[in-house]
């Protein structure tokens, strides 16, 4: 490589963002590679962004899933029963 170029890596290298993440689970680091390596190409940034994206994700459909059993609990599903005669029995859960 020419000194101009070495110069250049090594000026880019010194302000690139880093992240040493230390005391991983083996299962975990390893689960964490395999995905970098099939969906992120060994990208181990963006399976990072992707990770936390869809642990935001969870967290909010847990949210609204709370919320909508809050909802069912306050406006309780109207059953209609017929019975023999043909008549409407509208029960309220």
């Amino acid at each position: 490589m020419s000194e101009k170029i070495e110069k250049i890596r090594e000026r880019v290298l010194r302000y690139r963002p880093a992240l040493i993440i230390s005391r991983i689970p083996e299962r975990t680091l390893k689960e964490f590679k395999q995905i970098a390596d099939e969906e992120f190409s060994s990208d181990y940034g963006m399976t990072l962004k992707w990770l936390l994206d869809n642990s935001r994700l969870y967290v909010k459909l847990l949210e609204m899933e709370e919320r909508l059993n809050i909802l069912e609990k306050k406006n309780p599903e109207e059953k209609v029963i017929k019975t023999l005669d043909g008549k409407e029995v509208r029960t309220d859960g």
